[in-house]
């Protein structure tokens, strides 16, 4: 009895820390306008069987105010209207340049093609689902890559329905992002995500873009974050404005599949971040299984307060990330958000490994 008391103290505490010094962090961190940066930028996509997306997304994506800007588009082998599509807009927006690739290369290789065609210096990526928050998405996020900064952070949002799916949806989204932008305000940043993302691309061809992860279907956001980034080379851009909406999983097993590939390319993280990324999950997991075993054993009270604790704590800290990135969640369902979030990680984990994603599109 003494150990499931010990080993529950210990973990909440540990949940505690990370509730703290990475999640809070993220909530309550202060985003300052940042000088107008008038240097160009290329909005590269790789798309692939995308036509409906592109047609609805193309206009907001050219009506970007800022200095220097064009938009690249690589269609990775599509074999539905993509191709039309492109051809159709090329004629009016001379903003926009288009690559079509013969053949389904893969998202890297289609993104490398975008990335090294390129006429400017700052490479913002997206994805074709995604649209922008406004007019200043990009110029937002350039002013953001100053002198000492190679790489920029953004956030990527879901759009909101009814429903249980999309408060899941936007938990998890909350979660990712909280816990990506904690960790790179603490000087650790380790990915960021493909649908808001800027970098240089000379920092990017000094690393050596994407040839070491060719081979890997996933990757292209993450892994190059941690590519790049530093301790001292990489901001935050966390302005509504520079916010952009995808759209959300239209069922459980799609978004099941989504955070699969999303996840695949966890366990090339750097060693120092698998351990912090493990430990808190391996000490959730913990604190609510030894609170059910005592629950069992009638010895939860120590656990009830606990958790009721942990609970009220993670739904202020909810609320604060929910209103600071216009993604609200509703705070009463925080008990079952969190433990199916946990269950999913834990299911997804397994399936990643038995079963890893192969290809991309």
């Amino acid at each position: 009895m003494l150990v499931l008391y010990s080993v529950l103290v210990l973990c909440f505490f540990v949940q505690l820390y990370f509730m703290l010094q990475i999640f809070l962090r993220a909530a309550v961190h202060d985003y300052p306008d940042a000088p107008y940066n008038h240097g160009g930028v290329s909005l590269v996509i790789a798309a692939r069987n995308e036509a409906a997306h592109l047609h609805r997304h193309l206009p907001l994506w050219l009506d970007q105010q800022h200095t220097l800007y064009e938009v690249i588009i690589v269609n990775d082998g599509s074999d539905d209207d993509t191709r039309q599509v492109l051809d159709e807009a090329v004629a009016r927006y001379p903003a926009l340049r288009v690559i079509h690739l013969e053949t389904h290369s893969g998202k890297k290789q289609a993104l490398t093609a975008g990335i090294q065609s390129a006429t400017h210096p700052f490479i913002l990526l997206s994805d074709a689902d995604c649209k922008p928050a406004g007019r200043f998405w990009a110029a937002e996020m350039a002013s953001h890559c100053t002198e000492d900064k190679d790489l920029v952070l953004g956030y990527g949002s879901y759009a909101r329905k009814k429903g249980l799916l999309n408060q899941l949806v936007q938990y998890e989204t909350l979660t990712t992002a909280a816990r990506y932008m904690g960790y790179a305000l603490r000087g650790k940043p380790y990915m960021g995500v493909g649908r808001n993302l800027l970098f240089r691309k000379s920092a990017w061809e000094k690393t050596g873009g994407y040839t070491k992860q060719l081979p890997l279907p996933y990757g292209d956001d993450d892994l190059l974050v941690q590519q790049i980034a530093g301790k001292q080379n990489t901001a935050l851009c966390l302005h509504p404005r520079a916010f952009t909406i995808s759209t959300p999983p239209g069922s459980l097993s799609a978004w099941f599949h989504q955070k699969k590939r999303h996840l695949s390319a966890g366990h090339l993280y750097r060693r120092d971040i698998l351990w912090r990324l493990g430990s808190e999950q391996l000490s959730a997991w913990l604190f609510l299984l030894c609170g059910l075993l005592l629950v069992i054993l009638g010895e939860g009270m120590v656990f009830l307060f606990t958790y009721t604790f942990y609970v009220i704590y993670k739904g202020f800290i909810y609320n604060r990330l929910g209103r600071r990135f216009e993604s609200p969640v509703n705070i009463v369902l925080i008990p079952v958000l969190d433990t199916f979030y946990l269950l999913s990680l834990l299911l997804l984990t397994i399936t990643s490994i038995f079963t890893p994603t192969k290809r991309w599109g």
